[in-house]
């Protein structure tokens, strides 16, 4: 026993250290404490204002670290996920990547609701250019359109330096709220500083009012200005002007869950959100219904001011940790009458979320769409893998051609929960305020470049697992690796099992082509959304398509109009020039005009063939331009129907002579025939079978599925009396070691499971009311 808590104590003393750098293990770091008892944490003044019981429950977040002399802690653009408190020795902070003061920072802004200034004052809708941090502005052309990821943590002018000694806190703003670092920080001499964690910093700051008016204190102080300068709203106000009113601000934390404000009580501020989302209700009914939300650098209770309401329209709910910055009214007409110009993008603001809001509440479905896609975290995604399951015939192309494009190992797994007729895949979202990348502890999962593309460097990945357990959408996933020639481990599925590496989507962004899940899926159902306001015109408008609900349907085939419409323009001009020419001679397999159908024929026979090579070498295809397999597979089917037109041409629309003529010919015919049947069933039978489902996994998975579903339960029945034990023994055991496919299953894909649920019935004549 003490042999297996040793152990445990030894793995838990590596991952301390391992979490307490943000450049790899021992790197700057000449000592790092052990976890500290409360009382030794009180020695510092920062925690003096805590009870015992609190340190001891904060104490595994919090290590007190021996830095050595000039070593840096944090660059630009790093993502951390520990606040610094200087106990001994100096640290400068500075910024090394930026151009100059002109550089100046944009907040996080949703770019597809945000409006912002152009260099000459205009006003302009973002254009959904690229996203990059403010850290790289240099390595951009002076006429790209660009949206900054962030703004700054601490206000200071390009070429100077903050030198911060004993007392100071810095990296809590990075820390609290997810912001890449704007500012390189490095030691100057031997330092001693306490490293405080996202968790245990989030516990103090709501324990503690004087330790969170301290942090507020110091955000104001530091990065306030730039950034209400830095945004929109702000833009034309004088640093002088901003300066005065910074320090009118309050800023204001909440919770998941909190109410921020409520429908019909007093309104009497403005919020600037400066991370997070905030869910907009308004009631319906006896309830409430979801009719908009806010995220970043947007502005809430700007309807209310400028109608000069004295209630709340909306009752305003945090989605997530959401940090405000709160104006007072008074405070806030201040500016609107010094800079009357600000009323207009103010107002187009307004009327849009009101219009906007209108629209939502009269159609629930919209409503419905938005609180999901907040629960799920969809609106933080750039870059969504969702299926139309409708279409969809479970052929895993997506997945074999994500492999195909990364040496054999695919980057996500074809499955996830289902919205309507949706599935949302577990593939990396790519996030705006991606969480994955805070606290590992060798920058292995980063921005690539300027892109909106995450991605790991497998040669940098430890397999930690810190990434694959912050990610709250299970996109990452754990591989098994070797090590290959060079020393550098290598993603591959092995048998021996050495460590395991994080790897996920990368968008295939190096590979020179459009993501291979999209372009090699053959039904065109795999669709990349880029905002939940593009996955809502593509869920409503399959709706709005599909308002008749049947198994079968015809659009279910004909996916491409322009196809349809492009053979049948095909198949008239075959038709009236075979009529020319039984006008002129008679057709057969013999003469010139025979031939030349036949050889079309045979053309279109190739042509269709090919697609099956097409399938076999993705990456090529993807790689040189081959073009979508959708369009291929329409190409396949089109021109196959097309070749079985020619063969009747080419044979005069007669049974040819000869046994080798009439097996060729019946082959044809037949080839065709089956493959216009198997489309049909192809199309049909998956979304039967599955269209009662919630949640979908490939089949691969199903015997591990199914052996967690028995561990589970073999778990839960040991606790049970004897009754309950012998009915599982009898009834369900069986059925649990080894299910076997039932012919009901294409009638009903839950196995008629309300009538199996009914043997549960037997239980209530044996259990009492306290075991039911």
């Amino acid at each position: 026993m003490n042999k297996v808590s040793d152990d445990k104590v030894r793995e838990r003393e590596e991952q301390f250290e391992d979490r307490w750098t943000s450049f790899g293990k021992h790197t700057g770091i000449l000592k790092i404490h052990k976890r500290m008892s409360a009382q030794q944490l009180k020695q510092f003044e920062v925690f003096k204002d805590y009870d015992d019981r609190f340190l001891e429950k904060i104490s595994p977040d919090i290590s007190i670290a021996v830095w050595d002399r000039q070593k840096v802690l944090f660059e630009e653009g790093s993502y951390i996920d520990v606040a610094f408190f200087v106990v001994k020795g100096y640290v400068n902070i500075y910024i090394q990547k930026q151009q100059g003061q002109n550089a100046l920072a944009q907040p996080i802004f949703d770019n597809h609701q945000t409006r912002i200034l152009d260099t000459n004052g205009g006003r302009k809708k973002n254009s959904g250019g690229r996203t990059v941090f403010q850290t790289q502005i240099k390595q951009l052309k002076q006429n790209d359109k660009i949206t900054f990821l962030t703004s700054m943590d601490i206000d200071l002018p390009w070429g100077e330096t903050l030198n911060l000694g004993a007392g100071e806190i810095f990296g809590e703003i990075g820390a609290s709220i997810g912001w890449p670092q704007s500012v390189t920080a490095q030691t100057t001499s031997e330092c001693v500083l306490v490293q405080i964690r996202t968790p245990a910093l989030e516990k103090m700051k709501r324990r503690s009012k004087t330790f969170k008016q301290k942090l507020d204190e110091i955000y104001i102080e530091r990065s306030l200005s730039s950034q209400l300068k830095s945004t929109p709203l702000f833009q034309r106000c004088s640093d002088k002007f901003i300066e005065g009113l910074k320090k009118k601000v309050d800023l204001k934390s909440f919770k998941g869950k909190d109410v921020i404000a409520r429908e019909g009580q007093p309104a009497d501020a403005i919020y600037l959100v400066r991370s997070g989302f905030v869910k907009l209700l308004q009631r319906f009914g006896d309830g409430e219904i979801v009719v908009n939300y806010l995220s970043k650098g947007m502005i809430l209770g700007d309807i209310e001011f400028l109608l000069k309401h004295t209630a709340w329209v909306y009752t305003a709910v945090s989605v997530e940790n959401t940090e405000l910055v709160r104006f007072r009214h008074e405070d806030f007409k201040a500016v609107i009458d010094k800079y009357p110009e600000v009323q207009g993008p103010l107002w187009e603001s307004a009327a849009a979320r009101v219009k906007q809001s209108g629209f939502n509440r009269r159609n629930i479905g919209k409503s419905e769409f938005i609180n999901m896609a907040l629960e799920k975290g969809l609106v933080e995604g750039n870059s969504v893998l969702v299926i139309d399951l409708d279409t969809c015939t479970r052929c895993d192309d997506c997945v074999r051609g994500c492999a195909d494009t990364h040496d054999g190992l695919p980057r996500f797994v074809r499955e996830g929960e289902k919205y309507n007729d949706f599935l949302i895949t577990r593939a990396c979202y790519h996030c705006q305020d991606p969480v994955c990348l805070i606290g590992c502890p060798t920058g292995a999962i980063r921005r690539a470049g300027v892109s909106d593309v995450i991605e790991i460097d497998a040669q940098l990945c430890i397999g930690c697992k810190v990434c694959f357990n912050n990610c709250p959408y299970s996109a990452i996933i754990m591989v098994e690796s070797e090590t290959v020639s060079g020393g550098h481990a290598e993603l591959r599925p092995t048998g021996n099992k050495v460590t395991e590496l994080a790897t996920k989507c990368d968008l295939c962004h190096n590979s020179g082509h459009e993501p291979a899940c999209v372009s090699n899926c053959p039904h065109g159902c795999a669709i990349r959304v880029t905002s939940i306001e593009n996955f809502s015109r593509v869920l409503f408008r399959n709706k709005k398509n599909r308002k008749r609900r049947r198994s079968y349907r015809l659009d279910k085939i004909v996916q491409s109009p322009g196809w349809l419409y492009a053979f049948l323009a095909a198949t008239a001009l075959c038709i009236f020039i075979y009529f020319l020419n039984i006008i002129i001679s008679e057709v057969n397999s013999g003469n010139v005009w025979g031939l030349s159908y036949g050889t079309a024929a045979a053309i279109l026979m190739v042509g269709a063939s090919l697609y099956g090579a097409r399938r076999r070498m993705m990456n090529l295809a993807a790689k040189f331009g081959l073009g979508k397999s959708f369009s291929w597979v329409q190409f396949h089917v089109y021109g196959g129907t097309l070749f079985m037109l020619l063969v009747l041409m080419h044979s005069g629309f007669r049974m040819p002579n000869g046994p080798l003529h009439s097996w060729l010919w019946i082959m044809s015919v037949w080839v065709t025939a089956s493959g216009l049947l198997g489309i049909v069933i192809q199309k049909w039978v998956p979304t039967m079978l599955c269209s009662a489902l919630a949640i979908e996994v490939i089949y691969e998975r199903i015997p591990e599925l199914i052996r967690e579903i028995r561990e589970n339960a073999d778990s839960l029945v040991s606790t049970c009396s004897e009754p309950v034990k012998d009915f599982y023994r009898k009834k369900i055991a069986a059925s649990l070691r080894s299910p076997k496919p039932k012919p009901i299953y294409f009638v009903d894909i839950t196995g008629g499971i309300q009538r199996r649920l009914k043997q549960f019935d037997f239980l209530r004549n044996v259990l009492s009311d306290k075991e039911c």
